[in-house]
């Protein structure tokens, strides 16, 4: 993670040396991912979780000028590609394999790096409603702690027997009901998070920013 915060300071510094060095550490992470021995020395999670935050850096710091001389058509078939990649690459790869981590990285970097600096893709205005915007502020958050709201389903299976056998509720009944209670219980969480502990950092890192890099374009707003 150390190494993920000085590419990104690296890539603000926009100089030809420090492009190669974030590329370096990007593609250092993307071959380790390979290697199982390195796994098993570093632990959980699997490097695969990591280098996709380097895809990230990048996308924050382009300058835009590929996805801008895209038209609107050719936005909505790079988007519509991607789409399908992104989805379509755990049930054709495997859901552990190490390609498909990579394939969901790159679709979902390339994705963003469209919305944030191309046209105006029709296939995606369904981001433009209020709620998908609410949403998207909370979708950090969101990641973070939804894996909370499940734990104690996991921990109690004897909980779900209950249900089943004393009950009688039907199984699609009870997995609707648990990702229906999950996901408020996650949007709570992902709330407070994100107006107590994001907000704040944003604030922070635009800080950190205009001192270290004052003249770094930021991603226009949509």
């Amino acid at each position: 993670i150390p190494v993920i915060y000085v590419m990104y300071l690296l890539l603000l510094r926009g100089t030809r040396l420090a492009v190669i060095a974030s590329i370096t550490i990007s593609l250092s992470l993307v071959v380790m991912s390979f290697d199982p021995s390195i796994h098993k020395i570093l632990g959980e999670p699997p490097l695969q979780m990591f280098y996709a935050f380097t895809f990230g850096c990048f996308c924050a710091a382009a300058s835009g000028r590929l996805a801008s001389r895209l038209t609107p058509m050719q936005a909505n078939i790079a988007i519509a590609i991607f789409i399908i990649l992104f989805f379509t690459a755990r049930p054709l790869l495997g859901p552990a394999s190490t390609w498909r981590f990579l394939v969901n990285s790159l679709s979902a970097w390339a994705m963003i790096y469209l919305v944030a600096y191309g046209p105006r893709a029709s296939l995606l205005n369904v981001l433009d409603h209020p709620i998908a915007h609410w949403l998207g502020k909370l979708s950090f958050s969101y990641y973070l702690f939804h894996f909370l709201t499940i734990t104690p389903v996991w921990n109690h299976p004897e909980f779900l027997a209950w249900l089943i056998d004393t009950v009688g509720l039907p199984r699609p009944a009870i997995a609707l009901l648990i990702f229906a209670a999950s996901t408020m219980a996650a949007m709570a969480l992902a709330y407070i998070c994100y107006s107590f502990v994001e907000l704040p950092g944003i604030r922070l890192g635009r800080s950190v920013r205009s001192l270290l890099s004052p003249r770094v374009r930021g991603v226009p707003a949509r």
